[in-house]
């Protein structure tokens, strides 16, 4: 003899995102993007901020992969959590979220000049850029730009000596962030 049960009917969770990536940093945003969860109506995606997470977007659709955090400020880190929901008989069912931290891009060095030249050197100076851990001095070769010199950040000139007396040089100084 056998009794008959109710039938339970329920949904599984939706699948986490998978293989979150930054695909684009800039002085003040950055882009992120992840592969497209099965079975997701979308995705929300939530900052970490003041001690907290807030919410900042809900994508719609499936394919709505990528999101582009605007505002931000230049040489900083963010934590970003994303997850996917469906939405099934009137109530929402969440993935696991998944944390992506991205940096922002420290400001460009102003003011890079000479400020002195010999035979054989030169004196270059530059504003200090807030939040940078240190200088990156590339020069401009035969094949495109390469780096010559790693400077810390507490710096804001240096010397390039052993250069040929007269030949035309360029130099690029870029701020970075470690």
């Amino acid at each position: 003899i056998y009794r008959t049960s109710k039938a339970v009917k329920f949904v599984t969770l939706t699948e986490e995102i998978k293989n979150p990536v930054v695909t684009d940093n800039k002085e003040d945003s950055v882009t992120l993007n992840w592969d497209k969860s099965e079975g997701a109506d979308g995705y929300i995606v939530y900052v970490y901020s003041g001690g907290k997470w807030q919410h900042i977007a809900v994508l719609k659709g499936s394919e709505n992969t990528c999101y582009t955090a605007q505002g931000l400020g230049s040489a900083s880190a963010h934590t970003f959590s994303v997850k996917a929901f469906k939405n099934h008989n009137g109530k929402t069912i969440y993935s696991k979220p998944v944390k992506i931290t991205a940096y922002t891009t420290p400001k460009k060095a102003e003011n890079f000049t000479v400020t002195n030249q010999s035979d054989n050197s030169i004196d270059i100076s530059w504003d200090k850029v807030s939040g940078a851990s240190g200088y990156a001095l590339y020069s401009l070769e035969i094949g495109g730009w390469v780096r010559i010199s790693d400077i810390s950040a507490d710096k804001t000139s240096y010397t390039l000596s052993g250069l040929e007396a007269g030949t035309a040089k360029k130099f690029s100084l870029k701020a970075y962030i470690i």
